[in-house]
């Protein structure tokens, strides 16, 4: 990681006021804060790996792939209000991929087959996916 570049995530602090009107809210911006706070050097990250297809429209399907340490995380979100029910994804090729993903802060995997797997999301829904990966032998 290029140690010139920093990030800087200071605890946001809510008024009285906010905490008392939208207590739901603000535990979600408190668990958003920890989530991008765990994936810093992820996000940063500057090995390279190719970029994951999604077969969803891109207009309401967004992700980002990036490789960290031996491990392909793919950053998915759902931009649309309505759900999307089957997301298929094809990763980078040029990489062998182990036959699972863990999916982050969810407490769950999805199955990874030939570099491929299938989710669903929620309305305004995010994945992050955590998969385990070695860089192919040249032929």
């Amino acid at each position: 990681m290029n140690s010139s570049i920093k990030v800087s995530v200071r605890k946001l602090r809510p008024s009285r006021f906010e905490r008392t009107q939208n207590p739901t809210n603000w535990q979600a911006f408190i668990q958003l804060n920890k989530e991008i706070q765990s994936l810093s050097d992820v996000l940063l990250s500057e090995q390279q790996i190719g970029q994951t297809i999604s077969l969803a429209d891109p207009q309401l399907l967004r992700n980002t792939t990036r490789l960290h340490n031996g491990y392909a995380y793919v950053i998915a979100c759902n931009i649309d209000a309505k759900p999307m029910n089957r997301v298929n994804f094809i990763l980078p090729t040029g990489w062998t991929y182990a036959s699972e993903a863990q999916v982050l802060f969810e407490d769950r995997a999805v199955e990874v087959t030939a570099g491929q797997f299938i989710d669903k999301f929620s309305s305004h829904s995010r994945h992050v996916y955590k998969i385990k990966v070695k860089e192919d032998a040249v032929q």
